[in-house]
């Protein structure tokens, strides 16, 4: 998120997090100007770590130059084993 505000030049980000059975997906875009080719070949040191980070989690990364504009930024990550049944689905209660 703090890339697409910082480089980006977007005038929205929409983020997006969602549970499956055992894992979860983490999505980030905005309609900026888009990564720039450089860092989508991972030569940058902010894709480097963001790919390090996704891996400490169990997790995978894809960056993607959106075709009108914009980056789209997706971590799909897997839940710990150990985690309570009822931490898995918790909902918000009202």
């Amino acid at each position: 998120m703090n890339n697409a505000i910082t480089h980006g030049r977007g005038r929205r980000i929409e983020i997006s997090l969602s549970f499956r059975k055992r894992g979860g997906i983490l999505s980030i875009r905005d309609d900026g100007v888009g990564i720039s080719k450089k860092s989508l070949e991972g030569k940058s040191i902010g894709m480097h770590s963001m790919d390090y980070r996704s891996r400490l989690i169990g997790g995978s990364l894809q960056v993607q130059r959106l075709a009108r504009c914009g980056t789209a930024v997706t971590c799909e990550f897997r839940l710990p084993p150990d985690l309570p049944k009822e931490r898995r689905h918790a909902r918000k209660k009202n």
